[in-house]
């Protein structure tokens, strides 16, 4: 087994032969299911990918509305209340609000299933884990609209567009919202990626099968090959959101620049 699995060599002659093979495409095999490892994560990325889309859906219908009611109505009792729940979303155990949701959806009330994805995967089984998941995103995401947006609707422009007559819709939408957005989609784009790789607990609770839970389910049999490929996959997939969240920054503020272009001009 030793001389199957190669750790029979030195760790440099390991270490070579992995990053080789990796580089072909080769992650190696399972040690507990003998499957390829790539074709296998490949296989449970459209999970993983639906349930951080639906969570973040969830998170920027509450999260950004909100910062900005709260940020237009400060210290009003909309702007108290929208802080405490956030305060409540960031705090709640999310495996316990799982449990809960759990209880009353599913036992108590049946409207949604319990566990599973479906076949073929159905949207109802995709309620209960986005709502759990988006639910702590969303209470960052609007506290930080909050804050971002506070400090916008001081500046020189904002007044000036008031001043202009413009109706108050457009100054918040259209001027202020726009320049406040920058740490906003840096925290999405952060979001993203913590969505994938920070929904272990709700794809165990639910199991819901994408990547997370398959991680931890190869950490629990110690399978190194199949973890490795996990975090090696979770890794490119922040690079990417990464890479678009920067680009993402050149359409929302004219004023960012490449450095290519600086040195062109």
């Amino acid at each position: 087994m030793r001389e199957y699995l190669g750790l029979d060599e030195p760790l440099y002659a390991q270490y070579y032969k992995y990053v080789k093979n990796i580089l072909h495409g080769d992650f190696g095999r399972s040690v507990r299911t003998h499957e390829q490892v790539l074709p296998a994560i490949v296989e449970r990325i459209p999970a993983s990918l639906t349930l951080a889309a639906a969570s973040l859906v969830v998170a920027l219908i509450i999260g950004i509305p909100v910062g900005i009611l709260s940020a237009v109505k400060p210290y009003s009792r909309l702007d108290q209340g929208s802080m405490i729940g956030a305060l409540l979303g960031v705090s709640v155990p999310n495996f316990w609000l799982a449990l809960m949701l759990i209880l009353l959806f599913s036992l108590y009330l049946d409207w949604f299933p319990a566990s599973g994805r479906g076949t073929p995967p159905d949207l109802k089984h995709l309620v209960l884990p986005s709502i759990v998941l988006g639910s702590a995103y969303a209470a960052t995401i609007c506290r930080l609209t909050r804050s971002c947006m506070l400090e916008v609707l001081n500046h020189d422009f904002v007044r000036t567009a008031r001043a202009k007559g413009l109706m108050e819709f457009f100054v918040i939408n259209k001027h202020a919202l726009r320049n406040a957005l920058i740490p906003v989609v840096t925290e999405i784009g952060i979001s993203i990626v913590g969505l994938i790789e920070g929904s272990t607990v709700i794809e165990v609770v639910f199991a819901w099968p994408g990547i997370a839970r398959m991680a931890f389910q190869a950490a629990q049999y110690r399978d190194y090959p199949m973890l490795q490929g996990c975090v090696l996959m979770v890794g490119f997939l922040f690079v990417v959101v990464n890479l678009a969240v920067d680009v993402l920054y050149y359409y929302l503020d004219p004023r960012i620049k490449f450095t290519g272009a600086a040195h062109e001009g």
